[in-house]
Order: C-alpha cells, then sequence, then structure tokens
C-alpha cells in the first residue's frame, strides 16, 4: 500500500526581516527543509556506537576478500582499556563521512553493516538476548538509528 502524507507547505527559516533566523518560529512548527537527510539534522548529534579507535590505528578494508580491519578499545573510559583487533567481512565499501565509526554501505540499496559496543550481556549468548536488548541501543536518543526513532511496527 502506498500513503502520502500531506502538510503545509515549508516555510523558509530565515524569514525575519533582515534574512534571520527565529528560532521561535521553528519550534513552533517543527520543520526542517531536509528532514531525512543529514542536512535536515543538524540539531542532532553523531550517534554513539561505543567505538573507540586506539590511538595510531587505521579502518581498513580489503577490496578483493572484503575483510575489514581495526583495532578498538574496549572499556576506553576505565584507567584499563583493553585494545583487541576486530574483522569482519563485509560485500560493501566502508562508509565514510563524520556520522561513522565502523561501517560499510552500499550507497545504490541502502544496505549495511556496522559494529556497535554495547554493556556487558551478563554471560548470555546472542540467541537469549530479548529484542529490546538491540532496539534499546540502536534507536535510543543517541543510538546509530536515533535519526528516525524508534521502530513502530
Amino acid at each position: 500500500s502506498l500513503s502520502i502524507l500531506t502538510g503545509s507547505p515549508l516555510k523558509s527559516l530565515a524569514d525575519g526581516p533582515d534574512g534571520t533566523f527565529s528560532v521561535d518560529d521553528f519550534l513552533k512548527s517543527g520543520q526542517v527543509a531536509m528532514p531525512m537527510g543529514v542536512s535536515g539534522q543538524a540539531v542532532k548529534s553523531r550517534p554513539e556506537t561505543g567505538i573507540v579507535f586506539r590511538d595510531g590505528s587505521e579502518l581498513s578494508r580489503d577490496t578483493k576478500s572484503g575483510n575489514v580491519l581495526t583495532e578498538i578499545l574496549l572499556n576506553a573510559k576505565t584507567d584499563d582499556p583493553i585494545a583487541i583487533v576486530t574483522t569482519f567481512s563485509s560485500p560493501w565499501p566502508l562508509a565514510k563521512g563524520t556520522v561513522y565509526d565502523i561501517e560499510c554501505r552500499d550507497s545504490n540499496t541502502g544496505d549495511g553493516v556496522f559494529l556497535s559496543l554495547s554493556e556487558k550481556a551478563g554471560g548470555k549468548a546472542i540467541d537469549d538476548l530479548p529484542n529490546s536488548f538491540f532496539l534499546d541501543k540502536l534507536f535510543s536518543p543517541t543510538g546509530r538509528f536515533s535519526f528516525y526513532g524508534p521502530p513502530t511496527d
């Protein structure tokens, strides 16, 4: 099925008499020129994936094998961080930009893979963790998919 959302036409944010921006008008309308793009998310901070790169490490992907490799720190905010080498394989190239830590994306389809660290899982296997373990992290106000909000279905 197809749903079409309609609303009032977008009004310029720089509608002041001298082309200035009115914060009050913006807060009343809640509209931005490009609501789903990065430029429309200017007020959002960078997602927190928990990734902290070890000083001097570089993120790389072998184009033949698809293997992604880098060194990251576990317990980075403690006095005793642990450096580990992490690797996975991806058919897609590394994503570049300020909102990506360790991520590969297909720019044509939107398919992708990324690495995110979370709190300890209490020794549980991944299959034994409830959906909320993942959803709370990914869709939290600072999560990787925070731009979109929590899923509705």
